[in-house]
Protein backbone atom coordinates (compact mmCIF):
# COMPACT_ATOMS: atom_id res chain seq x y z
CA UNK A 1 0.00 0.00 0.00
CA UNK A 2 1.19 3.68 -1.17
CA UNK A 3 1.78 5.71 1.98
CA UNK A 4 1.98 9.72 2.30
CA UNK A 5 3.79 12.23 4.84
CA UNK A 6 0.92 14.36 6.54
CA UNK A 7 1.64 18.11 7.85
CA UNK A 8 1.83 16.60 11.04
CA UNK A 9 4.85 14.71 10.21
CA UNK A 10 3.53 11.28 10.13
CA UNK A 11 2.81 8.96 7.46
CA UNK A 12 -0.59 7.30 7.05
CA UNK A 13 -1.89 5.07 4.05
CA UNK A 14 -2.75 6.85 1.12
CA UNK A 15 -5.81 5.27 0.57
CA UNK A 16 -7.15 5.88 4.15
CA UNK A 17 -6.20 9.79 4.30
CA UNK A 18 -7.97 10.25 0.87
CA UNK A 19 -10.93 8.90 2.14
CA UNK A 20 -11.33 10.37 5.77
CA UNK A 21 -10.19 13.89 3.59
CA UNK A 22 -13.63 13.17 1.61
CA UNK A 23 -15.86 12.11 4.68
CA UNK A 24 -14.65 15.52 6.25
CA UNK A 25 -15.46 17.74 3.07
CA UNK A 26 -18.91 16.18 3.46
CA UNK A 27 -19.50 17.07 6.41
CA UNK A 28 -18.96 20.53 6.14
CA UNK A 29 -22.09 20.77 3.61
CA UNK A 30 -24.18 20.63 6.62
CA UNK A 31 -25.37 22.20 10.09
CA UNK A 32 -24.92 19.00 11.97
CA UNK A 33 -21.82 17.94 9.94
CA UNK A 34 -20.35 21.22 11.03
CA UNK A 35 -20.77 20.83 14.42
CA UNK A 36 -19.71 17.00 14.75
CA UNK A 37 -16.36 18.19 12.88
CA UNK A 38 -15.69 20.84 15.36
CA UNK A 39 -16.64 17.79 18.53
CA UNK A 40 -14.07 15.65 16.71
CA UNK A 41 -10.92 18.04 16.20
CA UNK A 42 -11.47 19.06 19.52
CA UNK A 43 -11.45 14.96 20.57
CA UNK A 44 -8.51 14.89 18.57
CA UNK A 45 -6.87 17.69 20.28
CA UNK A 46 -7.57 16.54 23.27
CA UNK A 47 -8.49 12.50 23.91
CA UNK A 48 -10.78 13.82 27.28
CA UNK A 49 -12.96 16.09 25.80
CA UNK A 50 -16.43 15.94 26.49
CA UNK A 51 -19.02 15.60 23.35
CA UNK A 52 -21.46 18.09 23.75
CA UNK A 53 -24.20 16.07 22.58
CA UNK A 54 -24.91 12.26 21.58
CA UNK A 55 -26.25 13.07 18.14
CA UNK A 56 -22.69 14.38 17.16
CA UNK A 57 -20.96 11.55 19.31
CA UNK A 58 -23.50 8.84 17.09
CA UNK A 59 -22.94 10.99 13.78
CA UNK A 60 -18.94 10.52 14.19
CA UNK A 61 -19.57 7.10 14.93
CA UNK A 62 -21.74 6.60 11.92
CA UNK A 63 -18.98 8.27 9.66
CA UNK A 64 -16.04 6.08 10.68
CA UNK A 65 -14.48 8.58 12.50
CA UNK A 66 -15.04 7.89 16.08
CA UNK A 67 -14.86 4.45 17.30
CA UNK A 68 -18.09 3.52 19.84
CA UNK A 69 -16.37 4.54 22.58
CA UNK A 70 -15.64 7.95 21.87
CA UNK A 71 -11.49 7.52 21.08
CA UNK A 72 -10.80 8.16 17.81
CA UNK A 73 -8.12 6.00 16.28
CA UNK A 74 -4.33 7.24 15.74
CA UNK A 75 -4.68 7.18 12.10
CA UNK A 76 -7.44 8.92 11.64
CA UNK A 77 -6.67 12.02 14.29
CA UNK A 78 -3.61 12.83 12.29
CA UNK A 79 -5.09 12.90 9.55
CA UNK A 80 -8.09 15.55 11.30
CA UNK A 81 -5.03 17.43 12.96
CA UNK A 82 -3.08 17.36 9.82
CA UNK A 83 -6.07 18.99 7.61
CA UNK A 84 -7.56 21.24 10.39
CA UNK A 85 -6.08 24.94 10.39
CA UNK A 86 -7.68 27.85 12.98
CA UNK A 87 -8.97 27.63 16.64
CA UNK A 88 -12.41 26.90 18.22
CA UNK A 89 -15.06 28.25 16.03
CA UNK A 90 -13.00 29.59 13.24
CA UNK A 91 -11.86 25.84 11.78
CA UNK A 92 -10.74 25.40 8.29
CA UNK A 93 -10.16 22.20 6.38
CA UNK A 94 -7.17 22.39 4.33
CA UNK A 95 -5.19 19.46 2.26
CA UNK A 96 -3.38 17.36 5.12
CA UNK A 97 -0.96 15.24 2.54
CA UNK A 98 2.81 17.58 2.51
CA UNK A 99 3.06 18.77 -1.31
Amino acid sequence: MKTVELKNGSTEMRMLVVGTYLILQKMLDDIQGVTAYYELVQTCIDSKHEIFSDVQKQYLIDKTLMQTEGSVHGSIRNIVLSATIGEGVDLSLVNPIIS
